[in-house]
């Protein structure tokens, strides 16, 4: 896209490439935590793009590249240059981890990126809910590509059934059917499986 292949490292760097010659263009260390919380290993599974439906020629972020990383924060930068977009969240990084506050505290890590439809990135994120029988909820968050403010939030779980259940996580990739404003979520399997 944008002429450029941009590209998502295991540790959390965004390269953009000339297609033709590979030749790097720029390259973000989003310098996040090299720890799995919730995972065995360090992984990633891809990066975002997003740009305006009119773009203001000369202003910066008018197109955007966005990565999650495994201690929960979602960077947003320039497509042309690989620099922060500074309207988004705290100087081009949103702490993803501030929204999560259902049942308990538990790990959050965003290892594949946002799904991105007109102004929207929605938001899944990965658990640790192959290890224990109760694990974390697995929301889905609605955020403004723009700004990083969250927009709504989804619960595949019941509020009734949070405290003795979990999973539902969102790890895998989203899609959406424009002509209809739909949104469909894979989920993986609740915990209850685990009995």
């Amino acid at each position: 896209v944008n002429d450029t292949i941009y590209l998502g490292t295991p540790s959390f760097r965004i390269v953009a490439f000339e297609p033709d010659t590979g030749k790097v263009k720029w390259s973000y260390d989003s310098k996040a935590v090299l720890e799995p919380s919730t995972q065995s290993s360090l992984k990633n599974r891809g990066v975002a793009y997003w740009q305006a439906a009119q773009p203001v020629a000369g202003q910066p972020c008018q197109k955007r590249i966005y990565i999650g990383t495994v201690d929960a924060k979602l960077h947003a930068v320039d497509a042309e240059n690989g620099k922060p977009c500074t309207d988004f969240g705290d100087n081009g990084v949103v702490d993803v981890d501030q929204w999560n506050v259902v049942n308990r505290k538990w790990p959050l890590a965003l290892l594949q990126p946002p799904t991105v439809f007109r102004d929207f990135l929605f938001l899944g994120w990965a658990g640790r809910d192959w290890a224990e029988a109760e694990t974390s909820p697995g929301s889905l968050f609605a955020l403004d590509a723009r700004t990083g403010a969250l927009r709504w939030t989804f619960e595949a779980i019941p509020e009734d059934s949070t405290a003795k259940t979990g999973g539902a996580n969102i790890s895998a990739s989203m899609s959406v059917d424009a002509d209809r404003n739909m949104l469909f979520i894979p989920v993986s399997s609740p915990s209850p499986s685990f009995f």
